[in-house]
């Protein structure tokens, strides 16, 4: 249920996930975390991200993230999210505002963390 919400698509796939990403998203670049499945889409008409992370041998689900244009699309982007139910991003970030790259950073940082915890890495 977690990867439908996440991705709109019934099963995780155990492949590329190109062929099976719904009309009206595309693939991403995800980051690589060993131990880790990460899978990334984009929805093209809002150019929101979707990030999903599973363990690579259960399919246990790590984590997510979401970044979006502001609604005024001039302050930047937005992001949210979370790693094993702790969130990603506090109000601070939500005031300065948190561009692409920072987002991506904190969720690589935080699921590189969760692996070595979990001894998957």
């Amino acid at each position: 249920m977690t990867y439908y919400r996440l991705f709109k698509c019934p099963i995780m796939p155990d492949g590329r996930m190109l062929s099976r990403i719904p009309e009206g998203l595309a693939q991403v670049q995800a980051p690589a975390v060993k131990g880790l499945v990460i899978y990334g889409a984009i929805r093209k008409a809002s150019k929101t991200q979707f990030y999903g992370a599973w363990t690579a041998q259960c399919g246990n689900f790590i984590g997510w993230m979401r970044i979006q244009p502001h609604l005024s699309e001039i302050d930047g982007e937005y992001a949210i999210g979370e790693v094993l139910g702790m969130p990603l991003f506090g109000c601070k970030d939500a005031e300065n505002g948190l561009d692409g790259p920072r987002a991506m950073e904190r969720f690589e940082k935080g699921l590189h963390q969760v692996a070595e915890d979990l001894g998957v890495a």
